[in-house]
């Protein structure tokens, strides 16, 4: 199998269905991993921004915060 193919593979779950089942056991792990978060984690996931975190220098920053609930008096 080509690395194309492996790699088309890790992406697209149809193209991997569609393997027979003697290719799909041949497919090396996905470097990446299994991802598995929960729906409490999913909620939380910003792209790495936290509100709590970053402060609240900006007018959206500090909407952001108050919407996160991390301060409760914004001036």
């Amino acid at each position: 199998m080509s690395h194309e193919n492996i790699i088309q593979a890790w992406k697209d779950e149809s193209f991997r269905n569609s393997l027979s089942d003697d290719l799909q056991a041949l497919l090396p792990e996905n470097p990446a991993g299994l991802v598995q978060l929960t729906d409490a984690e999913l909620g939380t996931a910003a792209g790495g921004f936290n509100s709590c975190v970053a402060g609240t220098k900006t007018r959206f920053a500090r909407m952001i915060a108050v919407q996160d609930r991390c301060i409760s008096n914004i001036k």
